[in-house]
């Protein structure tokens, strides 16, 4: 992963930092927080007509599924 040029090294991988992290959660919060709730705006609109279809098969927890939906959204 590492190769050394010289007295430095190089990589194809991208390292990223702690501040870069930290910047990134809080500038992209906002974003994140509208998406959230579009998605259960969407669910809550239209979760008894996803279960009508046959989809909730073998999931019995209604929290559950709207999980497992969130997860195929993302």
């Amino acid at each position: 992963m590492l190769i050394q040029k010289g007295g430095k090294y190089e990589t194809n991988i991208v390292i990223l930092t702690k501040e870069f992290s930290e910047e990134a959660d809080e500038k992209t919060q906002p974003v994140c927080r509208e998406i959230a709730e579009k998605i259960t705006a969407f669910l809550n609109e239209h979760f008894e007509d996803i279960k009508a279809m046959g989809f909730h098969t073998g999931v019995e927890n209604d929290n559950l599924l709207k999980w497992q939906i969130t997860n195929m959204c993302l």
